[in-house]
């Protein structure tokens, strides 16, 4: 028997609780977009669609859609968390999560805002957890 196996892998309780947090977050950012598009949809009913509201739908379609990625992500780093192994999957979606963090950091500088640099930093925090997290359980068996 592989003693490997049979050891928590290493960085597992990182990458753990990294993906819970996505989970988590994902599925507020999932509840949030649907509430935004089902909201522009009631005003479009009611009033005149105007610009704003096309923003607003585009907004929340992509809420959605960062929230399905980022339940995906969390998902599959969860089951990676429980095994030694090459984690292959995780390991390319922690550095697309890194990338789209590095891509917000570098966007929010654009607007020079504070509020926006503090919260692409803390965008970043996450996925570069969940990264080193699928790296320690993937050093196991190399």
């Amino acid at each position: 028997m592989d003693r490997n196996s049979t050891n928590k892998p290493a960085g597992s309780s990182i990458l753990r609780v990294a993906s819970i947090i996505l989970i988590v977050y994902a599925v507020i950012t999932l509840v949030s977009g649907l509430f935004m598009m089902m909201g522009v949809y009631m005003v479009a009913a009611d009033a005149d669609v105007n610009i704003a509201t096309g923003i607003a739908a585009i907004v929340g379609i992509v809420a959605f859609l960062g929230g399905l990625l980022n339940l995906f992500v969390g998902v599959v780093g969860f089951r990676a968390s429980k095994r030694n192994g090459r984690n292959s999957l995780a390991f390319v979606l922690g550095i697309i999560s890194v990338v789209f963090g590095v891509c917000g950091i570098i966007t929010s500088f654009g607007s020079g805002e504070a509020g926006s640099i503090a919260n692409a930093v803390a965008g970043i925090i996450l996925p570069a957890l969940y990264l080193y997290g699928v790296i320690e359980t993937r050093r196991r068996v190399a």
